[in-house]
Order: C-alpha cells, then structure tokens, then sequence
C-alpha cells in the first residue's frame, strides 16, 4: 500500500486514549489499571462513546506496525478542553495534528491538519465531521460518516496487544480502498487497527498499542530565522523546542528569536513578545499577534533591518506551517511604526529561498 494511502487513513485509526496503568507481569495479560477523567455530562444507562475518549495531558502513545513502513506511529496530547482532545501524530513519514471532539452522539474527529511541524490549538475550528463511535454501543450499530459505512461489529471482544489484553469495543469502517477494523478499550482509546485491503487481502497492515509515557513533552525542530548583523540579509537555524499539553509555540518562539547565533541579530527586542499562534485551517493563513512592546522595540531601528526582523518573523512561522500566507496583527490590531504599517492580518513578506544557513559556532 502507498505511502499517501496509508497516511489518508491515519485520521480514521487514531483516537489513542490517555489512561494510567501498571505494566502487567510477562506471563500475566490482564489489562492494566486505569484511571482516567472525562468531561461533565449526563450519565445514560449502558457504555458512553464517551468513555473511549481520555483527556491525561503529558501522554505519550507508542503503536507498533506491520505490513507497511508507516504501520507504527507515535501520538502526543498536545492541548485539551472539557470536551476534546488534540494529538499530534508522527508515522515516521509525516505528521499531523488531529481533534477529536466528544459530543451527544458520539466521538468525532472535527479537524485535522497534515505536514504539521510547528504546534497550534485547532480545537474549535470544526473543519470536517467524521463520527469514529456512535451510539449506542450494542452490535449493529451503524452509520456513515465522511462517505464511509462504520458499524459496531463487537462488544468486550478480547484483544492481545504489546502491552496487554483488554475487552474492546470493535468498530468496522468499509472504505473504498479495503476494511479497518478499530479495536478501543475504555479509559484507553484505540488499542489496535487492522487495515485489510480490497485488492489483496493477504497484505493486512496492523498497528497496536505498545509502550504508554506520562509526563511526556514533544521535542519540535525548527528552522529559526534571523537578521544578518550587517544587514545582508537572512540566515536560520535549527533549533529543539520541548512543549508538553498546553505549551504554546509563542511562548517558545519567544525566547528563541532573543538568541540568535553567531553573526545574526535578535529577532524579539528585550521586552517584547509574542502573545498567540495561530492557523486557519479554512484561509491556510497562519497568523501571529505581537504584544505593543515589540513595536515599540523597533523604535530607532532602521527600515532595511526592521525589514529584515519583519521577514524572518514571517519565514520562521511559514516554515513552521508549510505555507505561504503569514498574517499580522499588534494586540489584535494594526502594525505601526517609524518605519512601517500593516493592516490588522495583513500577510507578511516571505521569502524562504534567498535564506542561508547559518554558521553555528563549534567547541
């Protein structure tokens, strides 16, 4: 199977629970302990959908494959809500930012983003509605969601994965490519997925749940970018970012346009900072808002190397994200300076081609 392919499928298999458990003893597959927490909601008589969603920030999921390269994958939480989850997902070939939502019907995946290499709350921008659990949770439960026919195929089904065994629920999806069989342990999430496809149904790729982190942090890298001191232009640098559930990218980026290597200039002025990223998933614009003490860091600055500051801002951001469209805005409003105006979410200059790398300096 193509790597495309199986990436496209990623979304569907991918709610990984966030729940606390004691690593059973080798002989013994008895699940391990869990303790999770969910939202606020009313209780009904049966299993919930809801109970298959885990909401332990600083969780790390490790799955292992089969039957293809990009068969095991990684997930982290990076941000969640009362009623949502938000986790980044690595197969080794792309990564991807996926939310999903616990609502009256179910769980659903509302958005998702590939080849995301920066960190942004996607949480609320409720771009697509593909329904992973509906219920009520009883065999023959179906429904179609996102032009795929999904259907509860198994209650307290015993599943052997790497780090045990569990009752699962079993949730069948027929895609046009082949059949997913999804496999969630309540207080966990998915715990395994097997992929059968049409055209050859001896090549089964599968991915189970083998190693689980608490008090995890996702390490980022980054091409950072910044002025030349004699105002040459721009040069980068890659750069480690750690951030655990909730960490934000403007907190980060903050401090590291304040150190630039050897030969650059800093980005951020002493006291200035970024207050938020953000990115549209709709406008594929991602957007910045700086707090007023940057601008009033340029003051004295000259226009070529405000410029300069401006555009490696931009670079940085539309590297992180993958595209071309970088907004900005100062407090929520209009950029304003000696030097220069920008409307409020007026898109930067960008160019990423005539940067260089930067000569880090060696022990």
């Amino acid at each position: 199977m193509k790597k495309a392919a199986l990436i496209a499928l990623i979304p569907l298999l991918l709610l990984a629970g966030c729940a606390r458990k004691e690593e059973p003893e080798p002989e013994d597959t008895t699940p391990p302990v869990v303790v999770t927490v969910t939202p606020e909601r009313p209780r009904q008589e049966g299993p919930s959908a809801w109970d298959y969603l885990s909401f332990e920030p600083d969780v790390h999921m490790v799955y292992e494959g089969s039957g293809n390269e990009y068969a095991s994958f990684e997930t982290w939480v990076e941000y969640v809500t009362r009623d949502a989850v938000q986790l980044r997902v690595d197969t080794g070939g792309t990564v991807s930012s996926v939310v999903y939502t616990a609502t009256e019907d179910g769980l659903v995946m509302t958005a998702s983003r590939g080849e995301e290499y920066g960190r942004v709350n996607l949480i609320g921008q409720n771009t697509t509605e593909d329904i992973l659990i509906k219920e009520p949770i009883a065999v023959g439960t179906e429904w179609r969601s996102d032009g795929k026919t999904r259907r509860i195929t198994g209650v307290d089904v015993e599943v052997t994965v790497p780090l045990g065994t569990y009752k699962a629920l079993e949730v069948t999806t027929k895609t046009a490519a082949g059949t997913v069989q999804d496999y969630y342990a309540k207080g966990v999430g998915l715990i395994k997925t097997v992929f059968t496809p049409n055209e050859d149904k001896s090549a089964v790729i599968t991915s189970a749940l083998a190693r689980r982190e608490t008090g995890a942090a996702v390490t980022l890298h980054l091409n950072v970018y910044y002025p030349r001191e004699d105002g040459s232009g721009v040069v980068f640098t890659d750069r480690e970012v750690s951030l655990k559930t909730g960490d934000t990218l403007a907190q980060a980026l903050t401090e590291l346009f304040r150190t630039p290597p050897a030969g650059a200039a800093p980005v951020m002025p002493k006291k200035g900072e970024i207050l938020s990223v953000g990115f549209d998933l709709q406008a594929g614009t991602a957007t910045v808002d700086l707090g007023k003490s940057f601008t009033e860091g340029m003051a004295g600055k000259s226009a070529a190397l405000e410029r300069l500051i401006l555009q490696s801002l931009a670079n940085t951001l539309a590297d992180a994200f993958q595209t071309e469209n970088v907004a900005l805005t100062v407090e929520g409003g209009a950029y304003r300076t000696e030097n220069f105006y920008f409307d409020p979410g007026q898109n930067l200059y960008v160019r990423i081609d005539t940067a260089q790398a930067a000569e880090e300096e060696t022990e």
